[in-house]
């Protein structure tokens, strides 16, 4: 298959966009670190860093394979930022790619 990175551009900017008014209300519960993680075998990785970049996003990657883990737009640290994780993971679903949300355990905090 090969990748439209201009389409992949368009489809985080909606993704973004539909966290951005998910992540909006209050912001209760534990720390969270969700992410969203897209794996797109045999991509170029200056390209997918290209159209991530210019979807206003930041992501880390390519680890475990070809996945890279994409942090939600600004927003609260809490159930405000899983609520945008989870939107953009319903966008990008809905739009064919292969995504996951990756949580990782809460840090775990000096007290």
């Amino acid at each position: 298959m090969k990748v439209n990175y201009k389409t992949l551009t368009v489809d985080l900017m909606m993704a973004k966009l539909a966290a951005k008014k998910q992540a909006i209300g209050e912001d209760s519960g534990n720390l969270n670190l969700d992410m969203l993680t897209i794996f797109i075998p045999r991509s170029n990785k200056r390209k997918m860093v290209e159209a991530i970049k210019a979807s206003g996003l930041h992501a880390t990657g390519p680890r475990a394979g070809k996945r890279y883990f994409i942090s939600p737009p600004r927003c609260g640290q809490r159930s405000s930022r899983q609520r945008a994780v989870k939107a953009m993971y319903l966008e990008m679903k809905r739009r064919g790619w292969e995504v996951a949300v990756h949580s990782e355990n809460e840090p775990q905090l000096e007290r």
